[in-house]
């Protein structure tokens, strides 16, 4: 489910990889209707995956399920941990739904550096990530120092993967987690 360098985006299975071996369990994101919070079905190696209406691999089957942890894809961010993916608000909606849910999931942007920007000038639905990770820097480096100490214990978890896994920490990208 790798997207392509050319999207501003990498792959996160290496990654995922890495927490599927240390008891994790994975999840992809569905799109069900155009203008709702998206959907998750479990994800492993041998899942499989169809072309959506966007092109993006999907799995095909499963219940779905309620991720932990999202790592969610950005284009642009800014200091506020506001970001700009690709304009469908698919991941605001999300949030949005799974916190009115009482299932609030850990927000973690992944993208490049260069995507750092003055300001993403945020409308009243966007919602600010809990933590940024680019190539440069790592998870806890740049956060919200106001999440819930269940979200930086999962957080710090993530960064051990991530820290371990330094070589591709340029192909780091969408996927979502639930943490068993």
């Amino acid at each position: 489910w790798k997207r392509p360098l050319a999207d501003a985006m990498a792959a996160a299975r290496p990654l995922v990889l890495r927490l599927l071996a240390r008891g994790w369990a994975a999840c992809l994101p569905v799109v069900v209707a155009e203008a709702a919070a998206l959907q998750f079905r479990p994800w492993h190696p041998r899942t499989p995956l169809a072309p959506d209406r966007y092109g993006i691999p999907t799995p095909t089957a499963g219940e779905f399920v309620t991720p932990d942890v999202l790592l969610v894809p950005l284009v642009a961010v800014d200091a506020r941990n506001y970001r700009i993916g690709y304009g469908g608000g698919f991941f605001d909606r999300t949030l949005a739904a799974l916190a009115a849910a009482g299932r609030p999931a850990t927000s973690i942007g992944v993208g490049f550096e260069l995507a750092r920007v003055a300001d993403t000038l945020p409308g009243p639905h966007d919602i600010p990530l809990d933590f940024v990770v680019t190539e440069l820097h790592g998870l806890g480096l740049i956060g919200n120092t106001a999440a819930e100490p269940e979200r930086v214990r999962v957080v710090r978890v993530l960064r051990e993967a991530l820290e371990s896994e330094a070589a591709s920490r340029r192909d780091i990208g969408v996927a979502c987690i639930t943490a068993l």
